[in-house]
């Protein structure tokens, strides 16, 4: 590798002269000259192994060039190669940092120069680098050490601060550095001796508690004094001394000694016998509580054998117990009988328990004996109590906090710990202020009155985990007074909701938000327009609504399927936004049926927006490479001229949408002739009272539910057909919603339960046991009637009630909550089965949910249709599934058309499924053959259907 030269010189044959005398030396050099101090200053950092300069140059000269390197902080060989320049200034630039002074009439000595330079400069760069390993690992070890250590110059400042202290102290290293170590980590009352005792020891070099081990208080940065262990080392430096102290927190050593006085105190002073024997079973141990109990004193007895007190027919049990102990068992409660000194026997209840050594070897046996013939009873029920207790703290769903009267946390269980990620110790003794976040403490403040005085009920509050995450919880508190009323703490019931509260918000998204297009559904636009009326009424405003029916949409999902109907759903709410205001809002109805809420207009502007909305539309859609047209059909409503509420209006626009899809791909305003051409409707209605009547036009289909675990049949969905006379086979959607808006729904709801109880009847005596669903109505739900006459119906039937499984779809309940709990409690005490259908279609609150009798969850098939393909869908059919589970509910999901999804519902541990994998509708008579060929082909889920 080439020696990289810089030449200072201004003149290039004597640069090159030396140059050429370096290579016949046989060097390899790569030189560049430089002859200014911009020149020398830009390349100087270019990484050169060796600096050759003239002493003076027209424009530099070497010592200015030494001055620049030093400043520079390079260690560069740096040689002056010149004429007879005198010995004087030769002198000066070896004195200024010159390596080396060769003249040019004496080349030769410039080879030596340069290899001794170079060694001399690769030992000191070998140097440093050792010099900074040593270094690396010395703070290296200051700051993974297990104490903390602070080090402080002779007037007493923090010059540095390791991650220990940090902890121990409360204190960041960027704050506590350039403190006074007196006024930071030294309680008040020991700052005059602890600067007394500096001050002696810089003037003698001598002071008591260096390079000793002492145990004394230190003060934390919020103010608490806690014990450390502390030694003192002092280092001579060029300042004075440098005093290193080593201190480690001994709190729970402290606790601990103090519980071993505590415990040897008890031994001492306990009424109880307790006595400790070796291995042998020679007793080598005997308090006062065993002379009193049993006549002997411990000089009579240690030594001797524990059968001294045994009864010759109780030697057996003895023996056991003993080899039961010394093999780590721990005895509990042994009721037995021993004999005292004078021969008396006294009945007693007797705990053992192992004596280990430091490697957890058995060396003793421990003894508790209670003389129980005065205090047995007592004794049982208090363990009996003190059990209970322990159990419900310790296997507690619920988390259990004690904090005493300055917050300093007393007791918590290992659910309470478990939830903010600690173990129980290490949340002992702090202030549960430390748990919390700013806003969550200045909360806590703001309450402490009340909390200090009176019950706290049950609310939410927010707590801090230890890697940082918020842990939301409900906490219910309650103040712990003395016998003088004074507050002496507190202690909370808290349960953890962080993952319920998850699961509300994204219910709560779902229940305002479509599923497949993320727009507002129309439960968010009913709530959107009922504000943008009353807005547009106090400003005299009008307001407009506009329902779009794509047409032909129907065509799309048979001839390209589901999936290429879902993308072009996808597609049209950004194409209707790129139409309207920021402000105005898009929503999806549901299906084809969408809407567009226009606030601050009028029925121009209303009717230029429907006139733009049908143009882009109009444009081709193009999915999975194919280009689909579908034409649109707009209903407009105006407020307050057609309505001044929200459902008038929406029903309004819908009338409207009716009258324009006649001709279809037009807009048409509402008005009042248009609710005349609802008299079809009408008719349709009477034409299904006298089917209802006749009892031959009307039919049911059956949809089975089959259990994911094992494949086997759970039931079936009954599904209402009508064949009419005329118009043939009337889809469910055109007569079972208007059915719903009129009485008639109450008659159908009745022969539909009549039909289908009837056939689960049929199933049972023929040997199938096949309970049936049925869909009840919100007319249903509110009459207080319906239990009786469900009541009626089944004993009509001669049922079993559990045959019977009635569906509320989420909104339906939702609509009256209390109402719809009354009724349905009312159903579940006649045993029937109820299940919340179209679920993450609603809005339930949590609060409700739990509420209600329910036994299934079905959850909506637009989530799980979808699942596969989009992680949200699969997130919400999860969140859904481990909802129902959490209430102990079964969890089915609708619309399972796929292998991928039937797995996919597997893996989640979904209960039930239903939908066109498994089988499409079907009629009474297919029920059983259908049952037998999906019985006869156990296996791989892709067999299913």
């Amino acid at each position: 590798m080439s020696l990289r030269v810089l030449i200072l010189e201004d003149r290039p044959d004597d640069a090159l002269l030396v140059t050429e005398h370096l290579r016949r030396a046989g060097l390899d050099i790569a030189w560049e000259r430089v002859e200014t101090e911009e020149e020398f200053g830009a390349k100087l950092r270019a990484g050169w192994d060796l600096i050759i300069a003239d002493y003076t140059q027209p424009q530099f000269n070497a010592p200015r060039a030494l001055a620049i390197l030093k400043a520079a902080d390079l260690d560069i060989p740096f040689i002056v190669v010149s004429g007879n320049i005198g010995e004087d200034a030769a002198v000066d630039v070896m004195r200024s940092g010159a390596h080396d002074y060769v003249f040019k009439g004496n080349l030769q000595r410039l080879r030596p120069a340069v290899d001794r330079e170079l060694r001399a400069a690769a030992e000191r760069k070998a140097a440093r680098l050792a010099q900074d390993e040593h270094v690396r690992r010395l703070s290296s070890i200051f700051d993974s050490a297990l104490d903390a250590v602070v080090t402080m110059d002779a007037s007493g400042i923090i010059t540095d601060w390791n991650p220990m202290a940090e902890t121990i102290f409360g204190w960041p290293k960027s704050q506590a550095v350039g403190r006074m170590v007196a006024d930071t980590i030294i309680p008040l009352r020991y700052r005059d001796r602890h600067r007394l005792g500096v001050a002696r020891f810089v003037e003698t070099g001598k002071g008591p508690v260096l390079n000793t081990r002492t145990e004394l208080e230190a003060l934390h940065r919020d103010g608490h004094e806690f014990p450390i262990e502390l030694s003192i080392g002092a280092t001579p430096s060029a300042h004075g001394f440098l005093f290193s102290a080593f201190a480690r927190d001994i709190t729970q050593r402290r606790r601990a000694e103090e519980a071993v006085r505590r415990l040897a105190a008890t031994v001492a002073a306990s009424t109880d016998a307790i006595i400790t024997a070796d291995l042998d079973g020679s007793i080598i141990a005997w308090n006062t509580g065993a002379e009193r109990m049993y006549g002997y004193s411990a000089s009579d007895t240690i030594g001797r054998k524990l059968s001294v007190i045994v009864p010759n027919e109780r030697a057996s049990e003895l023996r056991a117990a003993l080899d039961r102990v010394n093999k780590g068992e721990l005895i509990e409660q042994l009721e037995t009988v021993r004999r005292r000194k004078d021969g008396r026997l006294v009945e007693v209840s007797i705990s053992l328990a192992p004596l280990t050594d430091e490697h957890g070897t058995v060396i003793a046996t421990t003894g508790i004996a209670r003389d129980m013939s005065t205090a047995k009873q007592a004794a049982l029920e208090l363990r009996a109590s003190e059990e209970r207790y322990r159990r419900i703290v310790e296997t507690a769903f619920e988390g259990v906090w004690i904090i005493d009267s300055k917050n300093q946390t007393t007791f918590v269980n290992h659910r309470m710990a478990d939830m903010l990620g600690y173990a129980p110790e290490e949340m002992l003794g702090k202030p549960v202020l430390a748990f919390m976040d700013p806003d969550a403490q200045a909360a806590f403040a703001a309450n402490r009155d009340r909390r200090q005085q009176e019950r706290q009920a049950e609310h939410e509050f927010r707590f801090r985990r230890k890697d940082g995450s918020e842990l939301w919880v409900l906490l219910e508190a309650s103040p712990d007074l003395d016998e003088a009323g004074n507050y002496v703490g507190s202690l909370a019931m808290i349960t953890d909701v962080t993952e319920r509260r998850r699961v509300q918000k994204a219910l709560e998204y779902q229940a305002l938000h479509d599923a497949l297009t993320g727009l507002p559904n129309r439960v968010q636009l009913t709530n959107r327009l009922g504000q943008a009326i009353e807005s547009a009424r106090a400003a005299r405003e009008q307001v407009a609504v506009l329902i779009l029916d794509l047409d032909h949409f129907k065509e799309v999902n048979e001839t390209f399927g589901h999936q290429a109907g879902d993308r072009l759903l996808e597609q049209v709410g950004p194409r209707l936004r790129s139409e309207i205001r920021p402000e105005d809002v898009v929503a999806r109805l549901g299906g084809d049926e969408f809407a567009v809420l226009l606030a601050k207009t009028d029925a121009t502007a209303a009717t230029l927006t429907a006139a733009r909305l049908l143009e882009v539309l109009e444009r081709p859609f193009e999915v999975e490479g194919q280009h689909l047209d579908v034409a649109v059909s707009i209903g407009i409503a105006m407020s307050p001229d057609d309505g001044d509420d929200p459902d008038t209006l929406l029903r309004r626009a819908d009338i409207a949408l009716f009258v324009a899809k006649q001709p279809r791909g037009a807009f048409v305003r509402y008005a009042p002739e248009h609710e005349r051409q609802g008299a079809s409707r009408l008719a349709l209605m009477a034409e299904l009272r006298e089917a209802l009547q006749r009892d031959s036009e009307l039919f049911l289909q059956f949809q089975p539910l089959v259990r994911l675990r094992d494949r086997s049949l759970a039931g079936v969905e009954a599904l209402v057909r009508w064949r009419h006379p005329q118009r043939g086979l009337v889809p469910p959607m055109e007569f079972v919603p208007f059915a719903e808006k009129t009485r008639l729904i109450k008659p159908l709801t009745r022969w539909v339960l009549v039909s289908a109880l009837q056939q689960s009847v049929a199933w049972q005596r023929a040997g199938h046991r096949i309970p049936v669903s049925v869909n009840i109505s919100m007319r249903d739900l509110v009459d207080p009637e319906f239990p009786g006459t469900i009541a009626s119906l089944v004993r009509a039937a001669q049922a079993p009630p559990s045959l019977l499984v009635l569906e509320i779809t989420e909104s339906l309940i939702m609509t009256e909550p209390e109402r719809a709990i009354k009724t349905l409690a009312q159903l579940r005490e006649l045993g029937v089965r109820l299940a919340v259908d179209d679920f993450g279609t609603g809005y339930s609150s949590l609060a409700y949910l739990h509420r209600l009798p329910i036994n299934e969850l079905k959850i909506d098939k637009s989530f799980v249709a979808a699942m596969a393909g989009e992680a949200s869908r699969a997130n919400i059919v999860r969140a859904s599934v481990e909802l129902g589970h959490s209430l102990q509910l079964e969890s089915v999901a609708e619309g399972v058309e796929d292998a991928r999804t039937w797995d996919l519902l597997g893996a989640l541990g979904c209960d039930l499924a239903q939908g066109y994998f498994i089988s499409r509708p079907m009629v009474a008579d297919q029920v059983l053959p259908w049952l037998s060929k999906w019985e006869n082909r156990p296996g791989a889920a892709e067999k299913a259907a």
